[in-house]
């Protein structure tokens, strides 16, 4: 599903225009990443919590060549689905 095509949903859905949807939709995830950067995480209940996590720096290796490289630290997004849509979905994914 593309952001065109959520955006036709929820217009479908609550009767309001494609412009209305789209200024909602961008609501949302302006507000989901408002929640990330105070919080570190942000909940929405039925749906699921996403989280920022610290990945460590590492040791790699490029595929291509078999060189090891230095992976460095960073932030990173993860989502940990509710239960209703895990149940939905089919368990992990």
């Amino acid at each position: 599903m593309t952001k065109s095509d959520l955006i036709a949903h929820i217009a479908k859905s609550t009767g309001v225009s494609r412009a209305k949807a789209s200024q909602t939709l961008a609501a949302l995830v302006q507000g989901l990443i408002e929640g990330l950067r105070k919080d570190g995480s942000a909940t929405l209940s039925g749906l699921g919590i996403f989280k920022l996590i610290q990945r460590d720096a590492r040791r790699g290796r490029n595929p291509a060549t078999g060189a090891s490289i230095d992976i460095p630290a960073k932030k990173a997004l993860k989502f940990k689905p509710s239960k209703g849509v895990e149940k939905v979905i089919g368990g992990y994914w």
